[in-house]
């Protein structure tokens, strides 16, 4: 989103257009919201989030390799800090889970010994070791 806010004001300053006021600043969080929820989940959905923001604002076709030379420089960064964010709360919910020695449980190879907290069917696979990989 804050990547969205930036190349909308970008755009306005590039196109010389006034960026001030109650009601550009709400359009633009919201269309700032809709290219989020847009290019999440989708393989190169910065590109329609980016198009979105060209064609609502009706800037000239022109502004788009602009504002993807943007993307592709602002992208990836956010990329890695949503990544790394998701690895760290998932292993923060983990901790929290199974305690704090959760990952003394799973040692190098990938398999536990026969778990409690395994279904009884998952147990008796492969002699009572269960493959997590």
């Amino acid at each position: 989103m804050l990547s969205a806010m930036l190349k909308i004001t970008f755009l306005f300053g590039l196109f010389g257009l006034d960026f001030s006021g109650a009601g550009t600043y709400m359009s633009a969080l919201l269309i700032a919201i809709m290219s989020g929820v847009v290019m999440s989940g989708v393989p190169g959905g910065g590109l329609i989030g980016e198009m979105l923001i060209v064609s609502l604002y009706g800037f000239p076709p022109e502004a788009f390799p602009i504002i993807a030379t943007i993307g592709f420089l602002v992208d990836p960064p956010a990329t890695c800090i949503n990544v790394t964010g998701d690895t760290v709360s998932s292993m923060l919910v983990t901790r929290l889970v199974e305690g704090k020695d959760w990952l003394s449980k799973f040692p190098e190879g990938g398999s536990v010994e026969k778990d409690e907290t395994v279904p009884e069917e998952l147990n008796e696979k492969d002699g009572g070791k269960v493959s997590w990989g």
